[in-house]
């Protein structure tokens, strides 16, 4: 009998993942959007200062919008990428200077 090279990833409010070492084809499963970043990758990621993250999980606000939810850890404060990403979405497309020159001289886009 084998031993036992499986492990169980718990996420909350998600299904266990059951991982297999040495299995690629298990591992690609995971989906990158459960991924954690740390308030300076978070800040990268949103275009925003580390201190601007920092504040709005104390104020739970960001960007005049309610602040995306984080993990805390310990000390240490993460967000999945997953969140962030939804978290983007309630602003729309991104425009170019392009398109807001357009849009103030009353051209469509």
């Amino acid at each position: 009998m084998q031993p036992d090279r499986s492990h169980q990833i718990l996420n909350p409010g998600q299904p266990p993942v059951l991982l297999i070492e040495g299995n690629r084809a298990v591992d690609q499963q995971i989906n990158k959007l459960d991924r954690l970043l740390n308030t300076k990758n978070t800040a990268e990621h949103l275009d925003r200062s580390p201190g601007t993250i920092k504040n709005s999980r104390r104020t739970g606000r960001l960007a005049g919008v309610e602040a995306p939810a984080f993990i805390k850890v310990g000390r240490c404060a993460y967000y999945r990428l997953g969140t962030l990403e939804g978290w983007l979405e309630q602003f729309g497309e991104p425009r170019t200077c392009n398109d807001q020159a357009k849009s103030n001289t009353g051209q469509s886009i």
